[in-house]
Order: C-alpha cells, then sequence, then structure tokens
C-alpha cells in the first residue's frame, strides 16, 4: 500500500518557518519548522508515507501570475517548499529514502485573493510521477522558463519547455518516463506535471488553453470563477504497477459547499479505472456534521458516487449521521488563547472549550467567534477493483494517536479508534493521564483543583501555542 499525509499547514509560506527578523521571529520559525518535520517523519520507527500533501501554500500575490503557472522559484511560498524538501532530505530519521524526496512543481490555482498551491512531496523510491500534464511554452522565446500546465498532445508536446533550474532540481535525477500513447511519445518525470483545470465531460476541451483572462464557457469552476480546483497529480507504485489519482482540495469557506458539490462533475474525479485508485483529500470547508454535509452526496457510494468517506458522520457509511463520532473526526484547532485542556464530566452540556476526549475543550471553530465546526479536512477514496483503504489517522500530537486512550461511547467504531501511532509530543499528557483527569473521560476537569494552572500552562508554547501558530489544522494520514 501506499502512505499518504496530508496537512492544510496554515498559510505556508517562508516566514513560517524561517524568519531571521528578530531572535524572537528566528525562534519561532525554527521551532515551527522542527513541528512540521517532527509529524512528517512520525515517531521513532515510522510511520513514514511514501507521498506528503500540503495545501495552503500561500501565493496570493500578483506578481506570481496566471493559474496554471508554476511557482516563481524567487517568491516566499515557494522559497518555503523547497526551504522544507532540503529539510526531509536531509532528515536522517527518513533514511536512505531522505534523499529520494522530490516535489511536483507547484502551480497558481485560483486568481488574485483566492490563489494558492498545493505541494505535493514524494518519495521517488516507492512512487513515480506520470503527470497528467507536461510543462507548456505559455509565451516568450523557446528556452524560456516562462511556461505553464497543459494536456499532452502533439502541440503542447512539441512545445515542452524546461522548469526553472530549483523546481528541476526538486525533481528526480532518475530518467524515468511515462509512455503517452495517444501521441506515441515518452516524456521524461522531470518535465509533466499535474493537472489545475477540469472541463465538463463530453465537451470539447482547448488544449492549449486560451490564455487569460479568456475562460472557456464549458470550463468547471468551484464554484465561481478565480476560485481554486483541486490539483490533480499522478503517482505509479514502483514495483506495484497501480496509477494512484490524487486529488488535493483546499476550497474557500465561503464557497466550500458549492465547491465540493462541482467535484463530483469532475469527469477524472466521477470515474476510476480498473485497477486504479483515486484518492480525493484536503480541507474542503464543507464540516460532515452540518446540514451543507449534503454536498458530499453525489460523490460518496451508495448515493450515486464511488467514493467511501475515510472520515464519516455515519456509522458504516451510512445512515443518520452520529453525534458521538464528531470528536474523533475533527481536524480544526482553537486558537492557543482559547484552546482548554477542559473536559465537561461536571454534567454540562458540551461546547468547544468544554468538551469529551479526545477533542476535550481545543478543537473547533474560531471565524467570527468561537464555535462548533472543525469536521472539515478528510480523504475520500475509490478503488477500480478490490481494494480498500486502511489505518485512517488523525495525526493529534496532543492526546496521541490511534484515539484508544478510553473507552469509545456507542456509535464510534474501529476505524475512528484505530489508525497509526503518533504518541504525545507535548511532554505532560494532560489530556489523558494526569490528575484532576477523570478516568475514562480523559482531559482536566474545570473548577478542579489546580484546573485554572493546567489550562494556562495548556496554551504555552510548547503545548497548544506551536502547535496553533505551526496550523490551525490537524494532519490526516492513511494507507491506500
Amino acid at each position: 500500500m501506499t502512505r499518504i499525509l496530508y496537512w492544510n499547514i496554515g498559510n505556508f509560506s517562508l516566514p513560517k518557518i524561517y524568519d531571521p527578523a528578530t531572535w524572537i521571529t528566528s525562534s519561532a520559525a525554527s521551532s515551527r519548522q522542527s513541528h512540521i518535520v517532527e509529524v512528517m517523519r512520525g515517531p521513532v520507527g515510522g510511520p513514514i508515507p511514501d507521498i506528503i500533501v500540503v495545501v495552503e501554500v500561500y501565493s496570493r500575490v500578483r506578481e506570481i501570475g496566471a493559474e496554471g503557472i508554476v511557482l516563481n522559484p524567487g517568491s516566499d511560498a515557494a522559497q518555503a517548499v523547497l526551504r522544507l524538501l532540503a529539510r526531509i532530505r536531509a532528515d536522517a530519521t527518513l533514511g536512505a529514502a531522505g534523499t529520494n524526496w522530490c516535489v511536483v512543481p507547484l502551480l497558481n490555482l485560483g486568481e488574485l485573493g483566492q490563489r494558492e498551491a498545493v505541494a505535493v512531496f514524494y518519495n521517488a523510491g516507492t512512487v513515480q510521477f506520470t503527470g497528467p500534464n507536461l510543462f507548456y511554452q505559455l509565451y516568450g522565446p523557446p528556452g524560456t522558463v516562462v511556461g505553464q500546465s497543459q494536456p499532452v498532445n502533439q502541440a503542447t508536446f512539441a512545445a515542452m519547455i524546461p522548469y526553472p533550474a530549483p523546481w528541476l532540481g526538486a525533481m528526480p535525477a532518475l530518467g524515468r518516463t511515462t509512455a503517452f500513447p495517444a501521441i506515441n511519445q515518452s516524456i521524461a518525470e522531470n518535465q509533466l506535471a499535474g493537472e489545475w483545470q477540469y472541463y465538463a465531460a463530453n465537451t470539447n476541451r482547448p488544449v492549449p488553453s486560451p490564455l487569460p483572462p479568456a475562460m472557456p464557457p464549458n470550463r468547471l469552476q468551484f464554484p465561481n470563477a478565480g476560485c481554486r480546483g483541486p490539483f490533480y497529480t499522478r503517482f505509479l507504485d514502483v514495483g506495484g504497477n497501480r496509477t494512484i489519482n490524487l486529488f488535493s482540495v483546499h476550497s474557500s469557506p465561503a464557497t466550500g459547499r458549492g465547491a465540493v458539490q462541482q467535484l463530483a462533475n469532475v469527469p477524472q474525479i466521477s470515474a476510476v479505472n480498473a485497477g486504479e485508485v483515486n484518492v480525493l483529500l484536503g480541507d474542503f470547508n464543507v464540516d460532515t456534521f452540518s446540514p451543507a454535509a449534503d454536498a458530499y452526496t453525489n460523490l460518496l457510494a451508495g448515493s450515486g458516487g464511488i467514493y467511501t468517506m475515510e472520515l464519516d458522520s455515519r456509522v458504516a457509511h451510512a445512515g443518520n449521521v452520529v453525534p458521538a463520532r464528531k470528536p474523533y473526526c475533527m481536524t480544526h484547532l482553537l486558537p492557543a488563547d482559547q484552546g482548554t485542556p477542559y473536559n465537561n464530566t461536571n454534567g454540562a452540556p458540551t461546547d468547544p472549550q468544554h468538551n469529551v476526549y479526545p477533542r476535550a475543550g481545543y478543537m473547533g471553530g474560531s471565524f467570527r467567534g468561537i464555535n462548533d465546526t472543525g469536521a472539515i479536512d478528510n480523504i475520500l477514496t475509490a478503488y477500480g477493483g478490490a481494494g480498500a483503504a486502511a489505518n485512517i489517522t488523525v495525526v493529534n500530537t496532543l492526546t496521541g494517536t490511534p484515539y484508544n486512550q478510553f473507552n469509545p461511547p456507542q456509535g464510534v467504531t474501529a476505524e475512528l479508534t484505530g489508525g497509526l501511532n503518533f504518541p504525545s509530543t507535548m511532554g505532560m499528557k494532560m489530556l489523558t493521564a494526569i490528575p484532576p483527569a477523570t478516568q475514562g473521560v480523559g482531559g482536566v476537569q474545570p473548577g478542579s483543583s489546580g484546573a485554572a494552572f493546567y489550562a494556562s500552562l495548556f496554551q504555552l508554547w510548547d503545548y497548544l501555542g506551536r502547535r496553533f501558530s505551526t496550523s490551525d489544522h490537524l494532519p490526516l494520514m492513511i494507507d491506500v
């Protein structure tokens, strides 16, 4: 199987991991970078991923260019990705695999205020990047580094150009190629590109795309022009001869429901070929415990779609939403000055700051005030034949995972309490082990002796502080 780690690292750009302005900013950035790599490599002995997906690579500045253009290597967004790649390659914990790590050249997704990118790191020793697109000369004389991802045909193949040197250095130097029978040609791995635009089924797609701002009428939007769509990258299992179609999503909170509804209309997403697996993952910005979760319906098996939702609000992927499952599906952190380690064993109704294991009082939404949302990151899988994903894991270094510290309530099934091992790295496991936690529930009981001290300690940098400063999302990991 192929192991994938996904993470929305909030506003990921150079200052997140390198900020020499002052000793304080430099120390904080270095600490965040260490935490990111600590999560990516896992505890001693693994689990080490084969593919790492980072969404919300922050590229919302005009100078970077139009949709589908590779990120300017000198931009803060690109520099952050390249610096993190260098750190991954140098990490001794990854062993021999470390030097094999590469990243698919990042493309602009969306326009202006919505523009971001997705970084897809991969271990070239275990998977091979196979496109599905190539890097095409958009404008300028031959040999320039200004280019765009475009589908493969004779015209685009004739106008392929090399990536800028930093992106070439981030790709494998293994001489591997992918055959494209439609043009009777093979293309080197370091000249391929991910996909950024999609067209309705049974319509004519212009190849290459018209120069912006032209917008073909049959191009799908997510849900409006300028909104970022999925980043599609395709991989081949080295030695396994299985294709993995990876669709990485980061919908805008304002239009998440419409964006998710549109995904079912993407031909590459709505079908899976025999012997292949589709993996649709990301920050969908649609809470699976909210009424807006009907946006997923047309994607899901049993409702006209082909996908299994791995963090599902429903038992056995069917029937009604089970509220007891919510703490096990949450992925969004409260700000460090608002999160608490409090449980609700005093009998009061739950709320984001007084909840139950594993959520305790540190998960929820914080847009326009503390709220009860936050089951918005997910992974959906579809297999072209026999197969099923395994080890869905919310990577939570606060409580530790898998979520098996205490007996689960009724309605919480094994896939939510199993998964891969990521122990708490807080040092003091106040969410699961220390007084005044109530056995079987975890966390700190509000109003009990020492509760205020533990709450103030929990919010410090070494606990919730560094984690929230790195990202307001928890990562996910899965074997597909």
